[in-house]
């Protein structure tokens, strides 16, 4: 099957999202609102005044609701708390979030007080109204403040699932990650992990659910270096903040705070906050196993390697190349690349093919060329015309990999009684964590570094165990 991407798709896809948009704002449909509230007076003065503008439906009591509701039904839910018994809402509030954390829900009551304010905020109401300072007129236009928002955000969310490139792909397994990143950044649970080897699009993955989630967490993010010394800190900051929070390198949090990282995510509010951990896959037995293996709620999605979905190859590719487009002078890849592409084996997953088909433009766009060959993809040529003794002269990311490890032979061999730590700071690393952490890595994607590499592995001994044990 042959696929032929480029400028004018891109185009096209745009022109699709402003359509969309049009049409969405043409045949906008008159808003459909429940009241659940038991003083018949406020809900007859609320009808009345709205003067038809939206679909209302009234209930007076929790019965009532529980035969009219369902996910997705209403743009909006105007909540007292007493029905009739004193904060009965607040009990019915949880209970709409338990069934649908995205949908908007005002609270309105005659008895405010700070206590029931802070709880509702904290169950996730979007608003807190106090009937005794604000007026019908008022009242109806916080619902049609809190409805345009709404309007917005659906509006953002068609343009922007149109126009983001696509880096899941189209075959069968990402597909599934699809429906899991729907279903994770719909419900926003407490805990999302996402698994799989380096390179294979964790972070992408993560990305996804983080935008499907700004629904429920007001646009809020963060992001926690697992590795670093105060990960776990840091962690507890974003927590203490909301919002979503996005744990790289998660294998170096639960190994050396797994406890306490469990015990900080159960103490999370239903819906305060998501955490999204990013872990490679783990040797059997280790902490990461033991989590997997646990009855602690959680989402988890694995992603497979770019080799078991093959098909995606050219989805991906095109979706490097429109990001980098974005930028730079439009170039389109060449149909008959997509067999070449295909037929690798793409041990740093899609991290490599990214890579590769950002150098693969840059040579295009070097020779002037507006179309991407398959003789740009591939090659090696030393930018100072010497040649290189790399084992991986036509992997680029390999190659990458091979070269910083040299650089660690390279100082093991002038200096060989350094420790880890001096390693570290000569090399000019962040932390020894961190190139333990590439140490690992390197041996794991390249296996050939345990016969080329001695110096690293008689240093790093565990780290290099932990790759694969001595070859």
């Amino acid at each position: 099957m042959l696929f032929h991407f480029g400028p004018p798709k891109e185009l096209f896809k745009i022109d699709i999202a402003i359509m969309s948009l049009m049409v969405h704002n043409c045949n906008m449909k008159m808003a459909k609102l429940l009241i659940v509230d038991d003083d018949t007076a406020f809900q007859r003065q609320l009808y009345e005044k709205s003067g038809g503008m939206h679909d209302i439906e009234q209930v007076y009591s929790l019965g009532e609701f529980r035969e009219l509701f369902r996910v997705g039904r209403y743009d909006l839910i105007l909540l007292d708390i007493r029905l009739p018994r004193e904060r009965e809402g607040l009990g019915l509030m949880r209970d709409i979030q338990a069934l649908d954390p995205a949908q908007p829900v005002i609270i309105a009551t005659a008895y405010a007080d700070l206590e029931t304010h802070l709880e509702a905020l904290e169950l996730g109401a979007i608003r807190y109204i106090d009937k005794t300072t604000c007026d019908i007129g008022q009242i109806l236009t916080i619902i049609e403040e809190e409805l345009e928002k709404g309007r917005l955000r659906r509006e953002l969310r068609i343009a922007r699932d149109v126009l983001l490139p696509d880096y899941i792909g189209i075959s069968e397994s990402a597909t599934a990650i699809r429906a899991s990143i729907d279903e994770a950044g719909f419900r926003c649970p407490r805990l999302i992990i996402v698994c799989g080897e380096v390179g294979a699009g964790r972070w992408l993955v993560a990305e996804r659910i983080r935008i499907r989630a700004e629904h429920r967490m007001n646009g809020v993010s963060h992001k926690v270096d697992g590795s670093s010394v105060n990960a776990l800190d840091s962690l507890q900051t974003a927590l203490s903040q909301g919002g979503f929070v996005i744990v790289t390198n998660g294998e170096c949090l639960c190994d050396n705070h797994f406890a306490a990282f469990e015990n900080a995510v159960a103490k999370i509010p239903q819906g305060r906050s998501t955490v999204c951990l990013i872990l490679r896959e783990g040797d059997e037995g280790s902490d990461l196993t033991k989590f997997k293996k646990s009855d602690f709620p959680k989402t988890w999605i694995d992603v497979p390697p770019l080799s078991e979905r093959i098909v995606d190859i050219p989805i991906l590719a095109q979706s490097a190349l429109q990001t980098r487009n974005q930028k730079s002078r439009p170039l389109i890849i060449n149909p008959q690349c997509w067999s070449l592409l295909q037929d690798q084996t793409w041990p740093g997953n899609i991290e490599e093919l990214l890579s590769t088909v950002t150098i693969a433009a840059v040579r295009a766009d070097a020779q002037k060329s507006e179309v991407i060959l398959p003789e740009h993809f591939f090659q090696h040529n030393p930018t100072d015309g010497s040649k290189t003794n790399s084992p991986f002269p036509f992997d680029y990311t390999r190659h990458c990999v091979w070269a910083e490890m040299q650089l660690i032979e390279n100082l093991l061999a002038k200096k060989p009684m350094l420790n880890q730590s001096q390693a570290a700071s000569g090399l000019g690393y962040k932390s020894l964590a961190t190139l333990r952490r590439h140490v690992l890595e390197a041996f794991r994607t390249c296996p050939e570094l345990f016969s080329i590499c001695p110096r690293t592995r008689r240093l790093f001994p565990t780290d290099t165990a932990k790759a694969g044990g001595k070859k």
